[in-house]
């Protein structure tokens, strides 16, 4: 059990693939659905979303290179930064959903939900 505790550490170069990934496909289909809720499918806004999910998976394997090639840790920063951004991007998305939670004000900001009561 603990040899299993141990591996799930984010230091994992593993779970520093992963879990990007994860995060994102789980930010795609929480998008999709907030869009079908909303009656708001665009297939345009879709193509454009997986574009930029493109970029992100290779922005995060060039960061693996260079911190292979020339020993700067770059990486680890790389996809904490990506995580923290899908997480958000999920929260934004259960939030244009409906559902409307207190939590979302720590990833979302304090300003977004005054813009909303202008």
């Amino acid at each position: 059990m603990f040899e299993v505790a141990q591996d799930l550490h984010f230091t994992n170069v593993i779970w520093q693939i992963v879990l990007p990934l994860i995060l994102s496909l789980i930010d795609i289909i929480t998008g999709y659905l907030q869009a079908r809720i909303n009656n708001d499918v665009q297939s345009s806004v879709m193509r454009e979303g997986l574009i930029h999910k493109f970029l992100q998976i290779l922005i995060m394997i060039i960061s693996f290179l260079i911190e292979f090639s020339f020993g700067v840790k770059i990486s680890t920063i790389t996809c904490v930064y990506l995580c923290i951004m899908e997480l958000t991007s999920i929260v934004e998305n259960l939030k244009k959903a409906g559902l409307d939670l207190k939590i979302f004000e720590i990833f979302i900001g304090k300003e977004e939900k005054d813009d909303e009561t202008k």
